[in-house]
């Protein structure tokens, strides 16, 4: 499953759900979930953290579950805001590892989460250069869900 979104620009700085349709990237999962909801929701720019509201993506439940995006090229990245679910289920977005890569076959660990994560979590990534970003869970048997993700740099 995947959708067409991707990063934006404003004074300077990009974020991954303020561009034009038109010009979007895609976002995807690692294993659709059952239910049909797009890993583009994550990008979408609401915010809301309830299941009910329909802004949430997820992934169906397996091991080490993940959810990227591609930027469209390559950028320099400064940090990554994750927003969590908050209706329920807020453990999903726990003990996640943060990856990123030039060209979306080799990949980097930039930083590991082991606890839950709030809403927003932020997660400085200094100042590295990435066109994609994925977050994976580190455990077994379970599944990814994310409001939304902000992706910062230049």
């Amino acid at each position: 499953l995947s959708a067409e979104h991707g990063l934006g620009v404003r004074a300077g700085k990009f974020c991954a759900h303020l561009l034009v349709p038109a010009l979007l990237e895609e976002a995807t999962h690692a294993h659709p979930p059952a239910v049909r909801v797009s890993a583009g929701l994550a990008v979408d720019g609401n915010y809301s953290g309830d299941w009910h509201q329909g802004s949430l993506t997820s992934t169906s439940w397996g091991d080490q579950q993940w959810w990227q995006v591609d930027l469209g090229a390559a950028r320099t990245l400064k940090q990554i805001d994750l927003y969590n679910r908050i209706d329920c289920c807020v453990d999903a977005l726990s003990n996640f590892d943060v990856y990123t890569s030039l060209d979306g076959v080799t990949w980097t660990l930039r930083n590991h989460f082991p606890g839950q994560a709030g809403s927003p979590t932020v997660l400085s990534l200094g100042s590295i250069s990435g066109r994609y970003v994925r977050i994976q869970l580190a455990a077994y048997a379970t599944a990814i869900m994310l409001a939304e993700v902000d992706v910062w740099g230049y």
